[in-house]
């Protein structure tokens, strides 16, 4: 748990794909704009993340 001055991002499957896919700096960017801030990952977005895992191809 965090105090109230501590943001708190919602991170969805494209944000996650994005340092993989895009070669986006994601969390290094995060660090730079927010300094402290809690990541969170919606349920719905690790079920989504866990059946590409378990695929084929350049997403799993």
């Amino acid at each position: 748990m965090t105090d109230t001055s501590t943001p708190v991002v919602a991170l969805d499957t494209s944000a996650l794909m994005a340092p993989v896919e895009a070669n986006i700096r994601l969390f290094e960017e995060l660090d730079r704009l927010l300094g402290t801030y809690e990541a969170v990952v919606p349920a719905a977005v690790r079920s989504e993340l866990d059946g590409l895992a378990s695929g084929a191809g350049t997403a799993a």
